[in-house]
């Protein structure tokens, strides 16, 4: 298996449940990399829309 194998490797990025598309599609080669490529503070925009996502939103009286 070769390191940067394009099928083995993981997307910054996904699918919200209203369709609209998170993260940068960046490929990484291990998925510890991506991990920290999400808590690197200039990526945090990446997950902000799927972690607003998994947030209940307060409904005002």
């Amino acid at each position: 298996m070769r390191l940067h194998d394009v099928d083995s490797a993981v997307t910054c990025g996904g699918v919200l449940s209203d369709g609209r598309r998170w993260g940068c599609g960046t490929n990484f080669a291990r998925l510890d990399i991506l991990r920290n490529h999400h808590k690197s503070r200039k990526d945090r925009q990446c997950i902000a829309k799927r972690d607003s996502e998994e947030q209940p939103t307060a409904s005002i009286p």
